[in-house]
């Protein structure tokens, strides 16, 4: 039995953010009835790609509708279905939810429902330039050249979609409570600009200056963030917070001779961050379809059986985070935001582990040192990257008032500190132990040991 089991979804809506969001949610097992217009029903009907001809030809279409039953309805028996669903998918607001107090209803739409009425019409391209990111994709964009759509043409209507079918599932959580429905307004815009948030970070906690300008947002290109006097200053300022905070980090990575060579080498694992993928995606062996971000928080768990006491399940939500990619990538995603003990005792036990469930599983037998290897090399790429501006964060937010423990409750309690501040610790014990220089070397040399 899957997570939404049970549930009725009716889909309204035939944008794709609509559909994407319906998708996901009959993706675990609701019932999504959609209702479409007569003739040729839903407009993803006939976007591209087109296979054939006629209102099956449409291969989005076919993407976004696995999983669901589609029906023509007049306004009366339309009105007699929501009366029988649990959630209701629109692309505009409407009263229905005054009439049915006890379904949830979710509008999906460019800027909002209070938005002018010409806004409705919007497209992605008109939403992701809204957004910001425009500004951001691609680095030093030529201002004499038309905006970028961005990386997809629906990029705004993928995102939309998956943020709605978060809110719905949680919303169908909290009726299990109330027994009332809500009414959710989702802006296609507004999710865009919370994607920022790593952007915005920067410029919060004073790593890029914040000067008013267009090269603000563009974060002045990629290389600029590994430019040797911006890296050095990065890397002193970790080390100082490592000094100064004796209660939030472990005594192994405090330790001059473990700091020493730290500092010497972030700027190696920079200058050959490029030559370091490279050599991760070339191993085709350890390259599979992977979950990058397989943590708790991005789980979804449930127990089989009609009383919910049969075998516990665990499902993945967030689905953005999947593609192709190396195994160790895969493997320190999902255990950078390990307790640093859990990680720290046991990272070959796991890895033994992920080798043998990988074979039973189909998968080629894989050799324990060249997965540890690998993890290790892409945890300190991602780390230089991302990882550095963990104590600025920390510093912008509690001043000389930094917590002197863990276990304070504005780290314990806010994720947005813990997290980073979680994964910082797990990059550096994993430094202190593994020589990462040498690593880096060896892999240089010879790609083969890699």
């Amino acid at each position: 039995m899957s997570a939404l089991t049970g549930l009725r979804i009716v889909e309204l809506a035939d944008s794709v953010a609509g559909e994407y969001c319906r998708k996901l949610l009959a993706d675990f097992g609701a019932e999504v009835i959609k209702v479409e217009p007569p003739g040729c029903g839903s407009r993803t009907r006939a976007m591209a790609p087109v296979l054939s001809e006629g209102c099956e030809a449409g291969g989005l279409f076919a993407y976004l509708n696995t999983n669901k039953q589609s029906v023509v309805l007049d306004a009366g028996r339309l009105d007699r279905l929501i009366g029988t669903a649990d959630a209701v998918i629109e692309d505009r607001a409407t009263d229905r939810s005054a009439r049915h107090p006890d379904v949830v209803f979710c509008s999906i739409t460019p800027f909002g429902s209070g938005a002018p009425a010409e806004f409705d019409t919007a497209q992605s391209i008109n939403v992701f330039q809204a957004s910001g990111w425009g500004y951001h994709t691609p680095s030093h964009a030529d201002p004499g050249k038309p905006p970028l759509q961005g990386p997809d043409r629906f990029l705004a209507d993928y995102e939309a979609g998956l943020d709605a079918a978060l809110c719905i599932a949680s919303s169908l959580f909290g009726r299990l409570h109330t027994g009332r429905g809500e009414a959710i307004d989702v802006s296609q815009q507004s999710v865009l600009v919370s994607r920022a948030d790593c952007i915005l970070g920067r410029l919060i906690t004073g790593e890029v200056p914040a000067g008013g300008d267009r090269g603000d947002y563009d974060q002045a290109g990629p290389a600029a963030f590994f430019a040797p006097d911006r890296l050095g200053k990065r890397v002193m300022r970790l080390i100082e917070f490592v000094g100064a905070c004796p209660g939030l980090m472990p005594a192994d990575v405090r330790s001059p001779a473990f700091l020493d060579r730290f500092r010497g080498e972030v700027p190696l694992v920079a200058r050959h961050e490029g030559a370091v993928a490279r050599l991760l995606a070339a191993d085709t062996h350890y390259v599979a379809l992977c979950h990058w971000n397989a943590n708790v928080d991005n789980a979804w768990f449930w127990r089989d059986g009609p009383d919910g006491r049969g075998a516990l399940r665990c499902g993945l939500m967030d689905w953005g985070c999947v593609g192709q990619m190396n195994l160790g990538m895969a493997l320190w995603g999902a255990l950078s935001g390990a307790e640093t003990r859990l990680r720290k005792d046991h990272f070959d036990e796991l890895l033994h582990l992920f080798v043998r469930e990988f074979q039973r599983c189909g998968g080629p037998l894989l050799n324990p040192d060249r997965l540890r290897r690998h993890t290790v090399l892409y945890a300190a790429a991602m780390g230089v990257a991302w990882l550095l501006d963990a104590p600025a964060l920390l510093l912008s937010r509690f001043g000389e008032a930094l917590p002197g423990s863990r276990a304070d409750p504005r780290i314990r309690d806010d994720e947005s500190v813990r997290a980073p501040l979680q994964m910082l610790t797990n990059l550096l014990t994993l430094w202190e132990r593994y020589r990462i220089g040498d690593l880096l070397n060896d892999a240089l040399g010879d790609p083969g040991v890699c």
